[in-house]
């Protein structure tokens, strides 16, 4: 079992339901089609590796990868922030990056970001304050692209606000919407307030180091940000 979890990245009662998913839209897809895409966002290894570990050429495994990462995003549910509670809830919003091979030079710009310093693409993920379940999932954007500015720009704010607390870090300073730390406090009832705000954010960076466990997101994708979108919105 750990095996498996470790090679794969879920347990194989979930790799069962995906191959159930994937089937309903490409019946010729068969379990080791599911493994060999679950290897490709767990482990993403090289081409060298692949002759090695699953026996066949690099066109035949790419081929199937593709297939069966469509037929993934046909079946699964999206994440949309209409589709929660109507009232009464509170969310943790955060951004992540996830790292991308060097662009070409007129996009590098767009896609650096200095607070991290690479290349990345960013993603916005809101979590339930007590159960961490994924609320929200927005993106994806260029790397120079603020937080705030993502959470402006993708609506989840409009959906969420009316509904309950948004939480989040500094970097969402500014949005009256949204519960953030204060700035530059020293009055120690509003530095007791900061640590409450940073204490549910743990929240958030769990589901983060989760999702992260695919190394297709926490390594330089080297096969385009928009393919990285989608596996990004498969593993949420």
């Amino acid at each position: 079992m750990r095996q498996f979890v470790g090679q794969f990245g879920c347990h194989p009662n979930t790799a069962g339901i995906l191959y159930a998913h994937a089937r309903t839209q490409y019946p010729d897809i068969t379990p080791m089609h599911i493994c060999r895409f679950l290897y490709f966002i767990r482990i993403y290894n090289t081409n060298d590796t692949v002759h090695h570990r699953w026996g066949c050429d690099v066109k035949t495994y790419h081929k199937y990868i593709i297939i069966v990462m469509c037929a993934l995003l046909l079946t699964l549910n999206s994440i949309h922030a209409e589709d929660q509670p109507s009232h009464g809830f509170s969310i943790v919003l955060d951004g992540t990056n996830c790292p991308i091979q060097t662009p070409p030079r007129y996009m590098q710009e767009l896609y650096y970001n200095g607070y991290v310093g690479f290349h990345c693409v960013k993603f916005e993920v809101g979590v339930h304050v007590t159960t961490g379940r994924l609320l929200w999932v927005g993106g994806p954007y260029p790397g120079a692209v603020p937080d705030i500015s993502m959470a402006r720009h993708s609506g989840v704010i409009d959906h969420l606000a009316q509904k309950g607390l948004i939480l989040a870090d500094k970097a969402y300073h500014g949005e009256w919407r949204i519960l953030s730390p204060i700035k530059g406090t020293h009055d120690p009832l509003e530095q007791y307030f900061n640590n409450i705000i940073s204490g549910y954010r743990v929240i958030v960076e769990n589901v983060f180091s989760r999702i992260k466990a695919f190394k297709c997101l926490s390594s330089p994708f080297r096969h385009g940000p928009e393919m990285q979108a989608i596996l990004f919105y498969i593993i949420c």
